[in-house]
């Protein structure tokens, strides 16, 4: 097996209110008697984002915005019993704040939609692809979350 991971992270001091990233992997794998690749390898990945971040917003604290973009090529080196699966693109938006709820307020709100374009795909992981069951959808949700 061969393989590689990073995971930079930029913020810098004259932009304190930005923060961006780049996450990638890169995993191959052959079996040693030359027969083939070997089975369920994930194929290379690139994650990448930036969040824009207020400390203070009105009333509102520690305001932010982060948008995702993750892409997953395709995987076509697989072992002889595995299909190949083709490679895909997300977006992601995550919008968050603590609400001016009191003095010391400990309530936080997130509002979040993964897959925003609703892309249809399939993970090459996936156990249950070979019957055509896809990778869910667009998904949005709102997150109200007390910290102790």
């Amino acid at each position: 097996m061969t393989g590689i991971e990073t995971d930079l992270t930029l913020h810098p001091q004259a932009l304190n209110w930005l923060e961006a990233f780049v996450k990638a992997g890169w995993m191959r794998g052959k079996l040693t008697n030359g027969s083939g690749n070997l089975p369920y390898i994930s194929p290379a990945k690139l994650k990448t984002g930036f969040t824009l971040k207020k400390e203070t917003l009105g009333k509102w604290e520690k305001s932010y915005v982060t948008v995702e973009v993750f892409a997953n090529s395709a995987q076509n080196r697989v072992a002889a019993y595995e299909s190949s699966t083709p490679g895909f693109i997300l977006t992601d938006i995550f919008v968050g704040t603590i609400p001016p709820l009191g003095k010391n307020s400990r309530w936080k709100v997130t509002a979040f939609c993964t897959n925003l374009f609703n892309v249809s795909y399939y993970n090459h992981l996936s156990l249950i692809k070979t019957i055509g069951v896809r990778e869910p959808g667009r998904n949005i949700g709102l997150q109200w979350r007390y910290e102790w």
